[in-house]
């Protein structure tokens, strides 16, 4: 697998990923439940697809989503390749389940 080249998606996600744990106890419209699913809305303003390195050692597809949201935005590392639930400047809602290395998607519907 042939990764170079591919130094600028990384530090996107990097930027991207640092504001979701720089602001880990901060989650605006973001609810939970007892079934650990967690639910955040905005409106889609970057979907980009890499592939990182999990604590396996083996790579996997995440998609880096950001959404605005009230108060700034929300990021999201979700695992797969989830890019075609997120048209740009589309207003959702995600539901997800927090994993290790990203979350799970569990749905995706209008904000």
């Amino acid at each position: 697998m042939r990764l170079r080249g591919q130094r600028l998606p990384f530090t996107v996600l990097i930027l991207l990923l640092s504001q979701l744990f720089a602001c880990s106890g901060f989650h605006v419209a973001a609810i939970s439940n007892p079934s650990n699913v967690s639910v955040v809305s905005g409106t889609v303003s970057v979907v980009h697809l890499t592939v990182l390195s999990n604590s396996n050692g083996t790579f996997v597809n995440v998609t880096a989503v950001t959404l605005l949201v009230p108060l700034g935005s929300s990021s999201l590392a979700l695992c797969g390749d989830q890019r075609s639930q997120f048209p740009m400047n589309s207003s959702v809602q995600v539901s997800y389940t927090a994993g290790q290395d990203c979350s799970n998607l569990v749905k995706v519907g209008p904000g």
